[in-house]
């Protein structure tokens, strides 16, 4: 069943993605979860959420695994 995460406020939105990994969620759905998921969830997914150049897009480079304690937004 397709799913969205997504926050209005979080102190740390990233530690409770990667806590739900811990707990069991794969990456590869957490990562789309957090990101075209979100998107689908809110009605755009037509226009966000994935790379194509139909989509407006931001890009976010990780130092390692997007979830990983230690991996930092660069």
């Amino acid at each position: 069943m397709p799913f969205g995460l997504g926050s209005a406020w979080a102190p740390d939105y990233v530690a409770g993605i990667r806590k739900a990994v811990e707990r069991g969620l794969p990456a590869e759905a957490a990562l789309r979860a957090a990101t075209l998921g979100a998107a689908e969830v809110l009605g755009l997914g037509d226009r966000t959420g994935a790379w194509s150049r139909a989509r407006s897009r931001n890009v976010v480079a990780w130092s390692g695994e997007p979830f990983a304690k230690e991996t930092k937004a660069r």
